[in-house]
């Protein structure tokens, strides 16, 4: 494994909430792969009763989504589905370009 060293500490970007979300933190812009490298975002999200993200592929990326607080019911389009519950945590690997 490479060792790296931290270059610069960001403030985050606070946006307001939406139709999708109540609030949402941006940690690390994209755009910036190389610095970020092997993220290409990361992202707060607080999602509220009624809210939430419309289907969208995820092709090559891996994600990961930690519950912090509440729980979030999740599904994919293989009809995989299941509730993540405070202090959960899911990793998704996808294998498709």
């Amino acid at each position: 494994m490479t060792e790296r060293q931290v270059v610069s500490i960001s403030k985050v970007h606070a946006l307001p909430g939406d139709e999708q979300t109540d609030k949402k933190n941006i940690i690390l812009m994209p755009g910036n792969f190389t610095q970020f490298d092997p993220f290409l975002l990361m992202a707060e999200d607080w999602v509220g009763r009624g809210k939430g993200f419309e289907d969208h592929p995820h092709r090559g990326q891996e994600t990961v989504t930690l519950m912090l607080e509440g729980s979030v019911a999740h599904g994919d389009n293989r009809g995989n589905f299941g509730v993540l519950n405070s202090g959960g945590g899911v990793f998704t690997y996808t294998n498709s370009v």
